[in-house]
């Protein structure tokens, strides 16, 4: 179930279904120097990973990890073992890619992969302010940024992570330095006072920083609450808008010294397929907000109603416009699975019901069979 194995001449990777990220990259590696889109935690699995979208930081070069997803291996209700792929079983597949936890256990992957970068650039742009106008600002610079994403050079990638009077804008650019000093970073955060730019780094010193990082960002805890929120290039929040959520970030109480909000930025290759072409919906994602509190004891009321409050800000207080990525699951609404699937829940009722009408792989935010 852990197995990677790549074919050097197609460069098709077979991957078992409980594989992490960490063996998947270190295995592409070792077998044929190759990589593929994921996500920034090595102990992360793929089963669970590629399902509900993939995405990562290499997404806005190459999609989410389903869109390098070419067939598949997929236990279903009643026992049976069944290929997958666009061409074999086509329903289940498009089902799988985006809301697979409702239709099978996968425990094969084919996954089309890529050749490494030469070099990678990896880069940091800090503000530490308490004036939450001022962070307010320099998150509207990263906005204006990636509203230009269709212009965008898509080896550019990355995440801004808010925290109590600080935030950072970090990523990577997969190519050479003189292609990425073209984007002029440090001009464009001109107001950053903490500035680190590393050149000249091979893909899989890249990586390991990437996941060194995120194990910092989340260290192993007993309690915490989360919550998060797909926002689309055609729903960017305004001006006004991004003020208020950094007001509200920096001024309202958590429950708790350690939270953080995570702006994972996207676009790119992600936004080259149709809405439909998968399960998943958000094609024209610019980026997931999603806020973390951290805590010692159960969270209390106050820490989820800062959770919730803190959404409904970045939301403009329409939480209707919105999708919610189902990495992010939400059971505080009345609706989540018209949510995360949005146009594509229908289609995907209709299978269910043909191939798990009994609920067999059931969740209370899972994909339910007609009645």
């Amino acid at each position: 179930m852990k197995t990677v194995k790549l074919d050097t001449s197609s460069g098709i990777a077979s991957v078992g279904g409980g594989a992490t990220l960490g063996d998947i990259s270190r295995a592409l590696h070792s077998q044929g120097r190759r990589q593929m889109p994921h996500g920034a935690s090595a102990s992360v699995g793929i089963g669970g990973h590629a399902t509900i979208g993939g995405l990562g930081m290499h997404s806005r070069l190459y999609g989410a990890a389903l869109d390098v997803w070419k067939e598949t291996e997929v236990v279903l209700a009643n026992g049976t073992i069944i290929r997958a792929s666009e061409s074999k079983n086509s329903d289940v597949f498009w089902a799988l890619r985006g809301a697979g936890a409702s239709f099978g256990i996968v425990t094969e992957f084919k996954f089309q992969t890529y050749p490494e970068p030469e070099e990678v650039v990896n880069f940091q742009f800090t503000l530490v302010s308490k004036d939450s106008s001022e962070l307010a600002d320099f998150f509207k610079i990263g906005q204006e940024i990636m509203r230009g994403d269709k212009s965008l050079d898509r080896r550019f990638s990355t995440t801004a992570v808010v925290q109590k009077n600080i935030l950072t804008f970090s990523g990577a650019f997969f190519g050479p330095a003189d292609d990425y000093l073209e984007l002029n970073l440090k001009q464009r955060f001109a107001g950053a006072q903490n500035i680190t730019e590393t050149f000249n780094l091979t893909w899989t010193e890249h990586l390991e920083r990437l996941f060194k990082a995120t194990e910092t960002l989340f260290p192993h805890q007993e309690y915490f609450d989360s919550l998060g929120t797909a926002i689309d290039f055609a729903t960017l929040p305004n001006n006004d808008t991004i003020d208020r959520v950094f007001q509200y970030l920096q001024k309202q109480d958590p429950g708790s010294d350690e939270w953080f909000g995570l702006l994972d930025y996207y676009g790119g290759a992600l936004r080259d397929a149709e809405t439909s072409a998968t399960a998943f919906p958000h094609r024209d994602l610019a980026y997931l907000f999603a806020i973390y509190v951290v805590t010692q004891q159960p969270t209390t009321r106050k820490t989820t109603e800062y959770v919730d409050r803190a959404i409904l800000e970045i939301q403009d207080h329409k939480p209707e416009r919105y999708l919610n990525y189902a990495g992010y699951g939400n059971l505080r609404i009345p609706t989540p699975q018209q949510t995360y699937w949005g146009p594509n829940l229908p289609r995907l009722e209709k299978i269910k019901s043909m191939v798990d009408g009994k609920d067999i792989f059931s969740t209370p935010d899972g994909v339910k069979p007609l009645h």
